[in-house]
């Protein structure tokens, strides 16, 4: 059977019901369900009243599943893209207003939460947590846009690209549009993720040999084994990447997190990775460059390349953005966690009125949080709002609001290329760091989508394959940057391939064979 992207059987009544939009493992409802209030209202000031009637988040022992009505968000996302294609303005304010304030942005919050936190009221914590959360979502609801227009469900965004190619280069078959695009596609700058790459291997390269295996070998968590430069070059990269291995979820980096990362590294080794790094971009500019001399493409083409671009750095970018911030807004969680007697982990299971209601009832809020932390719970959100619930109620409303689906039997699975090439080998199912030991060289990483702290199985990879994304998906963006071919949005990918399996992906058509 051919796992083609199916669209769902929808009800014809009021409330639709809901599809699974993704799960992910170790994830709390903060800060997680904020993007889902954006999504059920903030988002409509900026797409002319559309937005999400309702999303439902389950959380099971800290496996987070994601609902919502596919239907609506393809509604949603087809409407942004069209003003996207049609309003070169509203292209350039997404850009201008993701870019514009975040580092005043960051710079205020890092001073806040440094001082503000630890006064006696009880309440400030609380009105400081609000006003963050206040700020945040005036950057978030641009921040959707990128993600929503390519790979959110569907990858309209690509599907407008490679139809424009194909209308400029008539002739050309399916693989030919696909590397073509694979090329076009590629920024001239590397992204955030890739950046962060690009300096450690630096770092390594400065502090030399003798500093290196010092700095390794040490069991101390301290610097003090080193000279002050090499000092200096490690605390400057930490902090400026803090960000890099939160994932939502923390922790943020650390010097033992950044020395664990550098244990397959030798100096030699770093200089032969950035030397790959550099010579596959100048391999890629050229590529472009060579295509461009041959090849006219109309104004129209030029524009929707220019999109993907702009929204491939765009989507790591901001992303980052939130990542630094949610390590400051946990400074004022653990503050929160601290006088209510429980632990930061638990208390990112109540809501912020919740939070507000436990200084009167403290035992009552840190034991529901402990619970909640340790077993089952599902958040409803409407109109910018979140409902937590327990027990029983919680599973009755959430199957109430759930689409029931069939187990699935399938054989080859259909998604977008974002690197071509063709590649057997074996599935590895990666979702977490904790899977990354299972990766070995030539594997075929399979995950749901991909984050930074992955990043040491993907460089294994002979290939990779996604559920969720499309072209500007971290998956697809570190796919191009290290030549290794990638199908993303497959959609059904963790449901019906299984550790140790052996696939044949042809990230020429992004068809994805389970042998």
């Amino acid at each position: 059977m051919i796992a083609k992207r199916p669209q769902a059987d929808f009800m014809t009544s009021e409330q639709k019901k809901l599809q699974l939009f993704f799960d992910r493992e170790k994830m709390y409802p903060w800060p997680w369900n904020l993007a889902d209030e954006v999504l059920t209202k903030d988002i409509a000031d900026i797409a002319d009243g559309k937005k999400m009637s309702v999303m439902l988040e389950e959380y099971d022992r800290g496996h987070i599943f994601i609902y919502c009505s596919l239907e609506e968000m393809n509604v949603l996302a087809q409407h942004l893209l069209e003003k996207l294609l049609q309003e070169r303005s509203f292209f350039d304010a997404t850009i201008e207003n993701v870019y514009s304030g975040v580092d005043d942005f960051l710079k205020r919050w890092k001073e806040k939460t440094a001082e503000n936190i630890y006064s006696a009221s009880s309440s400030s914590p609380l009105d400081l947590l609000e006003q963050y959360v206040h700020e945040l979502k005036d950057i978030r609801k641009w921040g959707w846009i990128p993600a929503l227009v390519d790979g959110a469900d569907e990858p309209f965004l690509t599907n407008a690209c490679v139809a424009a190619l194909k209308s400029d280069l008539p002739g050309k078959d399916e693989g030919e549009i696909n590397n073509i695009f694979s090329v076009l596609s590629s920024p001239r700058t590397f992204g955030e993720v890739q950046k962060s790459e690009i300096e450690k291997l630096k770092l390594v390269i400065g502090i030399g040999d003798e500093n290196f295996r010092k700095f390794l070998s040490s069991t101390e968590d301290t610097l003090e084994m080193l000279d002050e430069e090499s000092q200096k070059l490690i605390l400057t990269y930490v902090e400026r990447f803090v960000w890099i291995s939160y994932n939502y979820a923390g922790p943020a980096l650390t010097i033992p997190l950044f020395k664990g990362s550098l244990r397959e590294l030798t100096v030699a080794k770093a200089t032969m990775e950035l030397d790959n790094i550099l010579a596959k971009q100048r391999e890629t500019f050229a590529a472009q460059d060579q295509f461009l001399a041959q090849n006219r493409l109309s104004e129209k083409t030029q524009y929707v390349l220019e999109i993907v671009r702009a929204f491939i750095v765009l989507k790591e970018y901001r992303k980052s953005v939130y990542q630094q911030s949610y390590i400051f807004a946990d400074k004022i969680l653990a503050e929160i966690a601290k006088r209510l007697g429980t632990v930061l982990d638990a208390v990112k299971f109540l809501s912020l009125e919740e939070m507000r209601s436990a200084f009167g009832e403290k035992d009552t809020y840190a034991e529901k949080a402990e619970q909640r932390r340790r077993g089952y719970m599902a958040v409803i959100v409407k109109n910018g709002r979140s409902v937590f619930l327990d027990g029983e109620d919680a599973r009755e409303r959430a199957e109430a609001l759930k689409e029931k689906t069939s187990q699935m039997t399938v054989t080859e699975l259909i998604g977008q290329v974002a690197y071509p090439g063709k590649v057997s080998g074996t599935a590895k199912i990666i979702r977490t760091v904790d899977d990354l030991p299972k990766m070995q060289m030539g594997d075929i990483l399979v995950s749901s989508s991909t984050n930074p702290d992955l990043l040491p199985a993907m460089k294994k990879a002979g290939a990779i394959v996604t559920e969720m994304g499309g072209i500007i998906c971290h998956a697809a963006i570190v796919a191009r940057e290290l030549h290794i071919p990638c199908v993303v949005g497959t959609k059904v990918a963790l449901k019906v391939i299984r550790d140790g399996d052996r696939l044949d992906v042809d990230a020429t058509k992004g068809i994805v064979h389970i042998l």
